[in-house]
């Protein structure tokens, strides 16, 4: 038996979101980037606002 099928790029894409959804893996790094990288931002730009003497929001702002 020979079976013929072609993938397209939008093939991989869809299987790659619903892995994504159904692992539980893939859950907990989205999880850690969705929340890490937005937290480690702010963090820094209090700290340098602080050890610069500029105000917080135009720190925030250069880190955008």
């Amino acid at each position: 038996m020979e079976l013929k099928y072609n993938l397209t790029e939008e093939d991989y894409l869809h299987f790659n979101l619903f892995h994504i959804k159904n692992s539980k893996a893939g859950q907990n790094s989205l999880i850690i980037q969705r929340y890490s990288t937005p937290i480690m931002f702010i963090g820094m730009s209090f700290l340098f606002s602080t050890i610069l003497d500029i105000p917080f929001l135009v720190m925030f702002f250069l880190f955008l």
